[in-house]
């Protein structure tokens, strides 16, 4: 991660509420790596991510393709930050490709010698691996929903996406943060967490599946894979690598770290105090619920279509279940304590629909 998380008391945060899904964010990182690339594109920008369906997509040197919540790091300066947004309009469908291919390369191995090239005078012509690096990353999604950022989207630089000629600044989306932002923004470690928990497995997974499948990149790719090949020792050894890295054991990591999304009484007394966002607690639902029911589709296919006969798919089922549940709890803990108040908004009625959606995934 390129942010610094120190134990400073100033610091610059995104303005979320100005934020729209397909936005660049372009950041400055101070490693030595990132003030090579800042030096040798001539840019004050090292790293690039792209905001989608309310949270952040980056592919990472220290790990792979994964997500960063929008509100849980801070940059030193504000000018460590700038968001740049497509001139023209991008239709719902457009972002819905975007997002299915951001989800679809999460756990994608990040490619140093692709970022290197993407940084060279004479760029390749054609991609040499299917490896991602963070403008690669950027440019691919917005390409997968019709817009064409850069000329060369597989070899792309930090600086050539901000000088993109169909994009624009967006003013005012950098502010200085507040003291109980920067708290908050230090004091999350479920996110790493689990990023680290996933990126642990796949990679040890991708070992095991070399010698049947080099391309295997994604999570999906490395379920295929196991899939075709019906080999019950690699899909042992995949299984257990699954649950030691812990990626099985993050189910009740939010109750433990936010208690009072599962509990009506600390709910309701943090609303009254206008500590709990209703909007917000909402919103953030809605898009992760409709991929984990599609990828909840997707998994109880994979049982039914290998006759259960894999302990890996057995694993990502159940996960998946449990983070379906996890939401709906937390929807119903919203309903509940809005009923009692007496509150009726929009947003209790979005949280009733994805109760509802949930429980009908859940039953079929």
């Amino acid at each position: 991660m390129e942010s610094i998380m120190a134990s400073a008391q100033e610091g610059y945060v995104l303005r979320l509420d100005l934020l729209r899904s397909g936005d660049i964010i372009l950041e400055s990182g101070y490693k030595p790596h990132s003030e090579i690339i800042k030096k040798k594109t001539g840019s004050n920008y090292s790293h690039a991510m792209i905001y989608l369906e309310g949270t952040i997509f980056e592919s990472t040197k220290g790990g792979s393709v994964f997500t960063r919540v929008p509100n849980r790091f801070y940059v030193k300066n504000e000018e460590d930050l700038k968001v740049i947004r497509y001139n023209g309009e991008i239709s719902d469908e457009a972002l819905e490709k975007m997002a299915w291919h951001a989800r679809t390369s999460v756990a994608t191995t990040y490619s140093v010698p692709e970022a290197i090239r993407s940084s060279r005078e004479k760029k390749p012509t054609t991609k040499k691996s299917t490896g991602q690096f963070c403008s690669r990353f950027v440019a691919e999604s917005l390409h997968a929903g019709g817009i064409k950022a850069v000329d060369n989207i597989h070899y792309c630089t930090p600086a050539d996406l901000e000088g993109a000629d169909n994009f624009s600044v967006v003013l005012g989306t950098v502010k200085r943060a507040s003291p109980a932002e920067i708290l908050h923004a230090d004091e999350s470690k479920l996110h790493p967490k689990h990023q680290k928990a996933t990126v642990e497995w796949t990679k040890k997974a991708k070992t095991l599946l070399r010698s049947l499948n080099g391309k295997a990149q994604t999570i999906n790719d490395i379920y295929q894979t196991l899939i075709d090949s019906r080999n019950p020792k690699i899909d042992k050894a995949i299984a257990k690598a699954m649950i030691e890295s812990g990626y099985t054991r993050n189910l009740d990591d939010d109750k433990l770290e936010n208690p009072y999304r599962y509990d009506e009484s600390e709910f309701s007394k943090l609303l009254k105090e206008g500590r709990v966002d209703l909007n917000r607690e909402v919103r953030k639902e809605v898009h992760i619920t409709r991929l984990f029911i599609r990828n909840h589709e997707a998994n109880r296919r994979n049982k039914q279509i290998t006759g259960e006969m894999f302990r890996v798919l057995q694993l990502e089922y159940e996960v998946g279940v449990g983070n379906l549940i996890a939401i709906k709890d937390r929807m119903d803990t919203l309903i509940s304590v809005c009923v009692d108040m007496n509150i009726n908004s929009s947003s209790v009625e979005v949280a009733r629909q994805i109760s509802s959606a949930i429980h009908k995934a859940l039953s079929e």
